[in-house]
Formats: structure tokens, C-alpha cells, sequence
């Protein structure tokens, strides 16, 4: 019998994106400053994965009522291995795009060649498809440049999502359609939790999975198939097995769940000291942990 143990995450807060804490680099009049960060969201991929490669060839940004404005690289063209740039840590993508004042609404990733390692031993690499109508990858997200200001954004990039078996035989191993979340870095919420070590079973190491849902369709529900991130977490016989969802929009709303490995299943445990209530707020800039900071319990 599966039980559930599952928190929703409701956040009310109403954030105004206003910027002007400070010119950054060469700030001039008449212009503000736009960083971007990359990261990894640290989610499951193949058993045995050492390197997600993916070489980026240009960023654009696009400002309201106008045309796109391509922002130059640290590198160009800018390759990372994702899995180097998790648990929170980031890398510079974009250091200072010097932008017209106003309101910007998207922001495009164009994505050249990308790569799997799997094996380290082996050192098995397995190409990956970047097929044309993917290469480049458009993003709503609004945000506000101001005269003088500076805005940081954080590009959360999901291989475990973005990184799907192709099923090609004779072709790549596996097929690339881009998911990245974009947020503000200084107001990015992160969801941590601790699962006890009684709650695995079987052999050590044992496994969970945390699935967080969201509702990406705006409609006024989370749909469970509206997967945000997936993260795997390892039990190596520790009193506490500990967690955390990086990079989190404090004006979404998110479901999370955790399930034990159990053999040939997941189960999803069942805490019932988890204290109850319907809206749980997320702060900006500032980690939500579940259960109370409590560990889960079966």
C-alpha cells in the first residue's frame, strides 16, 4: 500500500522588481546592468553519470515593445559541465550586458553541442541530439531594468529534464530539450528537508526520490505531471539523510513529495508528526524546511 507524504508550498508573497542597489561594472547613463549565473538543478539522471556537457553559443534578451539584444558570453562560445555547478554553486554565463532602461519579457539561450558521460572508468560518451527546432530556447520571464541599476539572474539548468533518451538506433544516445528555470538570484527561496534513516529499507546505500510539482500552466493548480525537479537523495547509513531544492521562485506555488526506495518500487512515506496546514509561505532569499526542520519519519 503506498501512502503519501506530501507538502504543499503556497507563497503570497507579491514581490515589485524594482533594481537600484547598485550600478554594476561600467554602469552608464542612459543603461543598467544585467548578470547571469548558470547552475544545476541536481536532478536524476542515468545511473553512473559523471559530466552533462553543454555548449552555449549566445544569450539574448528581449525588451518590451522593442527587438532582441544578444549579451556577450564570459566565453564565447561558453561549455560547462553541469554537474560541476550544483548544491547552490554557480558560474558566471553572462557577466555585465550593458541594457537600455525598461521592461524585459524573455530571455534566449541559443544551445550549439551537448554530451553525456557515463562511467567514469569506462569513460563512455554518449552524444547528444540538439535537434534545430530546440537550438534555441525561448523563456517568458519579465523582469525591470533601471537607469544606473543592476539585475542578477540565475539560470537553473535541469539536465535530468532537459536530457531525454533519443531511441535513435545507429544515432545519439540521447535527445536535448532544454528546461531551465530563470530567476533573480538575490530572491531565489530553497526548499530543504531530512529524511531519517529509519524510514529506508533494505541494504545500505539506499535511495529516495524528491519530486517537486508546480503549477506551470497558471491555472490555479498543481498538476502531477507538472514536474518541476526531481533530486535523488542517498542514504550511506547516516542518522539523517539530508536534502535541498535549490533555486525556488518564492511567487510559485510547489507540491513536494518523498518516496523510499523499497526493491522494485518507491514508497512514498508517510509522516504523520508532520504539522498540517494549507499555505506554507516561501520568503525570498531564504531557505523553507520541511516538516519544521524535523526529519521524516515511515
Amino acid at each position: 500500500m503506498k501512502t503519501s507524504l506530501s507538502f504543499v508550498i503556497f507563497s503570497g508573497i507579491i514581490l515589485m522588481l524594482f533594481f537600484g542597489c547598485g550600478g554594476g561594472g561600467d554602469s552608464g547613463v542612459g543603461s543598467g546592468t544585467l548578470s547571469i549565473d548558470i547552475t544545476d538543478a541536481m536532478s536524476m539522471l542515468p545511473d553512473g553519470t559523471t559530466e552533462v556537457n553543454v555548449t552555449i553559443e549566445a544569450v539574448f534578451v528581449h525588451k518590451k515593445g522593442g527587438g532582441w539584444v544578444e549579451c556577450d558570453l564570459i566565453e564565447q562560445p561558453f561549455t560547462v559541465n553541469l554537474l560541476d555547478w550544483q548544491s547552490g554553486n554557480t558560474t558566471v554565463l553572462v557577466p555585465d550586458c550593458q541594457l537600455e532602461p525598461g521592461d524585459y519579457t524573455k530571455v534566449r539561450f541559443s544551445i550549439s553541442d551537448a554530451n553525456i558521460v557515463i562511467d567514469q572508468n569506462a569513460e563512455t560518451v554518449h552524444c547528444v541530439k540538439v535537434p534545430s527546432d530546440s537550438l534555441k530556447t525561448d523563456k517568458n520571464f519579465n523582469f525591470e531594468v533601471e537607469n544606473g541599476g543592476f539585475v542578477a539572474l540565475t539560470a537553473d539548468f535541469d539536465p535530468g529534464q532537459s536530457i531525454v533518451e533519443a531511441g535513435e538506433p545507429g544515432g545519439c544516445s540521447y535527445l536535448i530539450k532544454p528546461v531551465i528555470h530563470l530567476l533573480l538570484t538575490h530572491k531565489a527561496a530553497t526548499i530543504c528537508g531530512s529524511i531519517a534513516e529509519d524510514t529506508f529499507v533494505g541494504d545500505s546505500p539506499q535511495e529516495g526520490v524528491v519530486t517537486v510539482t508546480w503549477d506551470e500552466n497558471s491555472d490555479g493548480s498543481i498538476d502531477e505531471s507538472e514536474i518541476y525537479t526531481h533530486v535523488k537523495v542517498v542514504n550511506i547509513n547516516e542518522p539523517t539523510t539530508d536534502f535541498c531544492i535549490f533555486w525556488v521562485d518564492p511567487n510559485e506555488d510547489f507540491n513536494v513529495v518523498v518516496e523510499v526506495d523499497d526493491g522494485d518500487e518507491l514508497i512514498e512515506v508517510l509522516d504523520e508528526l508532520v504539522y498540517s496546514r494549507d499555505l506554507l509561505e516561501l520568503s525570498k532569499g531564504e531557505p523553507f524546511r520541511l516538516n519544521g526542520g524535523d526529519p521524516i519519519y515511515q
